[in-house]
């Protein structure tokens, strides 16, 4: 994934917990299971471990409705999206399941609702990259007894820097505003350009704008991983103390090295 998704169909927003509530169980599980607890873009594992009494994944509509492998299929226009829900509901036909950090960064406005993060400028960094970059250093920073804790908590201070607002008026064009720079207020004054300003303002001020996830929002799911992360170490003696997270450590030494270039 190499940029964010700042605007979703109206039906994912339909599909969150917190809309469904007692529902989204009931909805999703079937799914889940038919998924293997795994997201269907990212094959990340969801399954349940030990005392955790949920799955993390989440639901949003399928953007390919057509063919049997997303390579096969077209995207699906809003209008197909919608039809699609009347007919067969919520269902394996209309519904994906989808790691949350994925989630959020493909549906960047309900995220900013939800306050599930915010938006920085880091052009040198695609969202995917971005995601394996939180994921790991949260990780890191959380692991009892881990050499690298401190430099991965250095590391999710020193992301939220690249969302200080000065920078952001900036790289926005939006200089001339007194107010805070917001990035659910900046988002909503997008969406209400015209269909074609708004992509050519995208095109140019949007392109190297990312997601960057809230970890204080993420700490549950953080659990989870930690878990996952421990399934793959395989040899502990490392610089850092863990395999896993010293691979990013790296990947993230080289972004600040092009960034401050």
């Amino acid at each position: 994934m190499k940029t964010p998704r700042f605007f979703s169909h109206p039906i994912a927003g339909k599909l969150l917990p917190e809309v469904l509530g007692e529902q989204y169980t009931q909805a999703a599980e079937p799914l889940w299971s038919a998924a293997g607890y795994k997201c269907q873009i990212s094959q990340y594992d969801y399954h349940p471990i030990g005392g955790e009494g949920r799955c993390w994944l989440m639901l949003e509509p399928r953007d390919y409705l057509t063919g049997k492998t997303r390579a096969e299929g077209r995207p699906a226009s809003n209008e197909e999206i919608s039809r699609a829900f009347r007919k067969a509901g919520i269902s394996s036909k209309t519904t994906q399941v989808i790691d949350p950090l994925l989630f959020w960064a493909r549906h960047v406005d309900l995220a900013m609702k939800h306050r599930r993060g915010s938006l920085i400028f880091a052009p040198w960094i695609t969202q995917g990259e971005l995601l394996i970059l939180f994921r790991a250093s949260t990780v890191a920073a959380t692991q009892e007894d881990f050499p690298g804790s401190q430099s991965a908590q250095q590391i999710l201070q020193e992301m939220e820097l690249f969302g200080n607002g000065e920078i952001m008026k900036d790289v926005t064009a939006t200089g001339d505003l007194n107010e805070h720079w917001s990035s659910e207020a900046w988002l909503d004054g997008v969406r209400k350009l015209p269909h074609k300003e708004r992509r050519q303002y995208l095109n140019h001020f949007g392109r190297h704008l990312r997601f960057w996830p809230d970890q204080t929002v993420f700490r549950p799911v953080i659990e989870h991983w930690k878990h996952i992360s421990k399934s793959i170490i395989k040899n502990p003696q490392t610089e850092t103390g863990n395999p896993w997270f010293n691979h990013y450590l790296k990947k993230y030494e080289q972004l600040i090295k092009t960034a401050q270039g």
